[in-house]
């Protein structure tokens, strides 16, 4: 459940979608996936819900990634896809700069909602676990984050990430085909243009 700026309560659920209740009026209005209209929400099972610093709201589900429900009362989603392969987006938190961290059982997402470029963050970048849990994520006064992961918790402060742009050269040492060590070194050739592999 959030409450927005506005008074709305927002109650996502597990397995009925969103519900928004205004209580200044006593209305209630529900909000379901629909697969025929890429406009609906994206997943009847909503595992967080944030209000970003521009009032915009956003939902984070189990099984169709995120979304942002637009002024129009419709959605915009963020589907999992090869090149965003987060199915599961446990929960969302903004940053000062007005990124969002998106926690996933396969790692930490800073989105930007203005560009919609991301970068994920592994084990491999120094996370302590790629698995985090529903709704678990909090902000304390001097800007550090703290997230849950199913084996406990990390935290750490937006401004002091940094991102690793180096490429490395790739060589190839070696080559091993059904079990068995191939020489390609002998013949004097470079591996990227010899056309046979003893």
């Amino acid at each position: 459940m959030k409450e927005s700026s506005d008074g709305t309560l927002w109650l996502g659920t597990y397995g009925q979608g969103l519900y928004a209740y205004q209580r200044n009026n006593n209305s209630l209005r529900h909000y379901l996936y629909d697969a025929n209209n890429p406009s609906s929400i994206s997943s009847n099972i909503i595992t967080s819900i944030t209000e970003d610093s521009h009032q915009q709201i956003w939902l984070t589900t189990e099984g169709n990634g995120f979304c942002k429900l637009n002024r129009d009362q419709t959605f915009t989603r963020y589907l999992p896809s090869r090149r965003f392969p987060c199915e599961i987006t446990c929960a969302m938190i903004e940053d000062a700069k007005g990124y969002l961290w998106i926690t996933t059982t396969k790692g930490l997402i800073c989105f930007n909602p203005h560009t919609s470029d991301y970068i994920i963050y592994k084990k491999s970048d120094g996370l302590t676990d790629n698995h985090f849990t529903y709704n678990s994520r909090y902000t304390d006064s001097n800007g550090k984050t703290y997230l849950g992961c199913i084996n406990g918790m990390i935290a750490f402060n937006p401004y002091e990430m940094k991102t690793n742009r180096y490429m490395p050269d790739v060589f190839i040492t070696g080559l091993t085909v059904m079990g068995t060590n191939k020489d390609f070194s002998g013949n004097g050739e470079s591996v990227l243009t010899t056309k046979k592999i003893s």
